[in-house]
């Protein structure tokens, strides 16, 4: 695997983790440290992957136009704002913002992917892929036990500001893309 492959399989290893850390626990955070009632809590939650739908499209077009590099810098920095300000936030109106915003995460992956599908040699593409995916998938999958954790231990926003560091890792990640080789 090219450095190219490894790089992205890291952002993506670290943005699933981000989507399968928020999404076990967001429905349970909102009515426990926002004290929500849980039909608005489910309400907010459903508005997350409504606005991926929103999102997904969006980050395929920004990418075309801007490029792998920055269009994930774009979504990366929208979490690295939006998942701390969720935890300052009291309102419904606020939170109902920063979820929205939050849904920048579903267009991580797409982007990511769709460059590092590009990178593989035509021989090696559909294998190549699908070891990646089995691997970022694996790593991802602990997201909902850390937070969950975290949680247990009466640190549930302190989860959110971890999700946000690893936005920031993203965000810094994105800067080497340009600069390792296929």
């Amino acid at each position: 695997f090219s450095p190219l492959a490894v790089l992205l399989t890291a952002i993506m290893s670290l943005a699933v983790f981000i989507v399968q850390g928020l999404t076990a626990f967001y429905p349970t955070y909102l009515v426990e440290m926002k004290g929500f009632s849980t039909p608005a809590a489910t309400t907010v939650f459903a508005l997350l992957f409504a606005s991926a739908t929103v999102v997904q499209p969006f980050a395929g077009t920004l990418q075309d136009r801007i490029g792998t590099k920055r269009a994930l810098m774009t979504m990366a920095g929208v979490l690295v704002i939006s998942l701390p300000v969720i935890t300052v936030m009291s309102s419904f109106a606020g939170v109902l913002i920063a979820t929205l915003m939050l849904g920048g995460i579903f267009g991580t992956t797409p982007i990511a992917l769709t460059h590092l599908t590009k990178s593989f040699p035509d021989e090696i593409s559909g294998s190549g892929l699908g070891l990646v995916r089995t691997v970022y998938f694996l790593i991802a999958s602990t997201g909902s036990f850390v937070v969950g954790t975290m949680a247990d231990r009466g640190l549930f926003d302190e989860s959110f500001f971890f999700l946000s560091t690893l936005a920031v890792v993203i965000l810094i990640a994105t800067l080497f893309i340009d600069r390792v080789s296929e």
